[in-house]
């Protein structure tokens, strides 16, 4: 749960609960579903050093795809 990482006062979008959240991540991976080329689902449950690599492999990844301008 992000929440338990959190070691600040929760903002206004953290304070509406799980519901929200629910519905929040249900709706964020539903997009991904429709834009698998567009959205990357990462497990966010794994350690912090494991997620920022998965971050700086797809951002490279995305990166070298795109003209320079």
């Amino acid at each position: 749960h992000a929440q338990q990482r959190i070691q600040r006062p929760l903002d206004r979008m953290e304070q509406q609960g799980d519901d929200f959240t629910s519905r929040l991540r249900s709706g964020f991976l539903a997009e991904a579903a429709r834009q698998p080329d567009r959205i990357i689902v990462l497990d966010a449950t794994q350690s912090i050093e494991t997620v920022h690599a998965e971050i700086v492999q797809h951002a490279q990844r995305v990166t070298q795809l795109k003209p320079a301008r």
